[in-house]
């Protein structure tokens, strides 16, 4: 194999492809990433057991510099990013040598990097899906950042671990939870399909990494898996197993009390709340009524902090004290894009809902925290 390319075309898809490496794989040819040169491309790919990715650069390509000398295929060690940043010049050329090693070169320098057999690379079935849907690429991004954060962290529960997309009657809900609050968005769809799947948080998160905001990603899926395409690129991840939990029961439909607030304002305010901390969470209390609206946080080991008064520009309903954390609700408020957050309640001890006012298609709910001071 041997081909020259610009530097920045095959750094970009370098870079695209290793964030699929799991760096404690026990296949050893999954650390690396495989290159394949074919008669007018360069083919990338990595893979864990869990997310591919693919990314292909083609002679057509305005700027891409490619000439393909010699067709063939390299595994190489993921040290061939580094080495490609830290090569000079614009122009890089990767020459296979003494089998499974290649030669990357440029301008004034040149390194030797390792690889294993060709012939080891686990066959990956890039596999298009029997149901196949299109977004534009900044809504999809939008709505991934809206309900991914809410995911379980832990793998107690493998299923919440992943968003998942429902579709029916032309909406398809994204629902994320790790039982203490949940994310839900709705996107109206032009397709008649129904379908329910949980796609890992993980997969969906380095997608959105490896696509711009323009352009029309195509959503493929199959049964075990789920295909999101680019341009030249590819992400394909395996879906997560097991039903997820009825979350809809949830939701409350009536309310006692209504806070209306500038979004920059709440925020603020729980930064300064959220600096003080009990066993790694802040515990936030508001307080409300028709006068005034008051956040404050307390740890006996380090002392109390509050932001008082909160400017609220409207509140309907009688007083509340409620507790709950300050990170959760912090992060709820950022994944609106307005100006204005609606916080609805239904008393003291019940999930409480973080909206913005106009818009009705995401909504977050975050449970209290029961406190006894």
């Amino acid at each position: 194999m041997l081909f020259t390319i610009s530097k920045r075309y095959l750094l970009n898809a370098l870079t695209t492809v290793s964030r699929a490496i799991s760096p404690n794989s026990p296949v050893p040819a999954l650390s690396c990433i495989k290159i394949e040169a074919t008669s007018n491309q360069i083919i990338f790919t990595a893979a864990d057991a869990t997310l591919s990715i693919k990314t292909v650069i083609d002679k057509s390509e305005p700027d891409s510099n490619l000439y393909i000398t010699e067709q063939g295929g390299l595994v190489l060690e993921r040290i061939i990013v580094e080495m490609v940043k830290r090569i000079e010049g614009e122009i890089v050329t990767i020459e296979s040598i003494d089998g499974d090693f290649a030669k990357v070169s440029g301008a004034t320098s040149e390194y030797k990097v390792p690889g294993v057999r060709f012939s080891d690379y686990p066959a990956i079935e890039f596999d298009e899906g029997f149901i196949q849907l299109q977004f534009d690429a900044s809504t999809l991004i939008s709505m991934i950042n809206q309900t991914t954060f809410a995911v379980s962290k832990t793998e107690l529960r493998p299923v919440l671990t992943g968003v998942n997309f429902h579709l029916s009657n032309h909406q398809l809900i994204l629902t994320a939870s790790d039982s203490y609050r949940l994310a839900r968005k709705i996107v109206e769809v032009d397709s008649d399909e129904i379908f329910t799947i949980t796609i890992p948080a993980r997969s969906l998160n380095e997608m959105v990494k490896n696509i711009s905001e323009n352009g029309t990603v195509t959503m493929g899926i199959s049964d075990k898996r789920v295909q999101f395409k680019l341009g030249g690129t590819l992400v394909q991840t395996r879906l997560l197993e097991g039903a997820f939990p009825e979350t809809e029961r949830l939701i409350p439909n009536t309310f006692t009390q209504e806070l209306l607030l500038d979004k920059y304002t709440i925020l603020k305010s729980l930064d300064i709340c959220n600096v003080i901390k009990s066993n790694g969470m802040s515990l936030v209390k508001l307080c409300a009524n028709s006068n005034i609206v008051t956040l404050s946080s307390y740890n006996k080991d380090f002392g109390s902090s509050s932001y008082d008064p909160v400017n609220a520009k409207d509140y309907t309903g009688e007083p509340i004290e409620i507790s709950f954390s300050g990170d959760y609700a912090k992060e709820a408020i950022n994944s609106l894009e307005g100006s204005e957050v609606l916080i609805k309640f239904c008393g003291e001890t019940r999930p409480f809902i973080i909206c913005d006012p106009k818009d009705d298609t995401l909504i977050q709910l975050v449970l209290p925290i029961r406190t006894y001071n």
